[in-house]
């Protein structure tokens, strides 16, 4: 892997400046065109993952559970795939689904019953036996894909905002005044 793979990932696709992904695989995608400037919206699919020590809060889903690549008995994919990962981290698997919140639940339901008690949330097991990073942040590892790339700094819309009040407390402290400025110098005052 090349320095600019670490840096840029791998996937070549330019000018994204936003992403908004969600649980259950699905990734809405904002790109720049850097030549023109014009913005691009695209539809994504990813396969939602967590990051997981062991795959023993997963064994209840017995044939739904395959390696990754592995096919079950009538030709269908598994629901959860896992594949292990190579070097000596702790967190050895990567396990990921169609649908993320499918996915959690079914490690949740494992740990519970593992635990004996109820789990209501993937970082109550530890970061050192599971991680789940947000749905945008997983859609840009799954992808290789980043932010900004070929993309120089003129090249985006910025926006700044303002606000100015009375105070820092919301029960009677307000906002008197809100200032608004574009990268091409036009502002507003309201």
């Amino acid at each position: 892997m090349s320095e600019d793979e670490w840096l840029w990932g791998w996937d070549p696709t330019p000018g994204i400046v936003s992403v908004w992904a969600e649980p259950d695989g699905r990734a809405f995608v904002w790109r720049r065109q850097p030549e023109t400037r014009a913005l691009i919206y695209e539809r994504e699919r990813f396969r939602p993952w967590l990051l997981l020590s062991s795959l023993d809060d997963l064994r209840h889903l017995g044939a739904s559970l395959q390696r990754e690549g592995a096919n079950t008995a009538n030709g269908a994919n598994a629901g959860v795939c896992y594949r292990e990962l190579d070097g000596p981290g702790a967190l050895r698997f990567i396990a990921s689904a169609d649908d993320g919140r499918a996915l959690t639940h079914a490690l949740l339901q494992g740990a519970s019953r593992r635990l004996g008690r109820t789990i209501a949330h993937v970082r109550e097991l530890g970061s050192d036996a599971a991680v789940a990073l947000p749905p945008e942040e997983q859609y840009l590892v799954a992808t290789g894909r980043n932010y900004f790339r070929e993309l120089r700094f003129d090249d985006l819309v910025r926006m700044q905002l303002d606000l100015e009040t009375t105070g820092l407390n919301p029960a009677h402290d307000r906002v008197f005044m809100i200032a608004l400025r574009d990268d091409e110098g036009r502002s507003e005052l309201l």
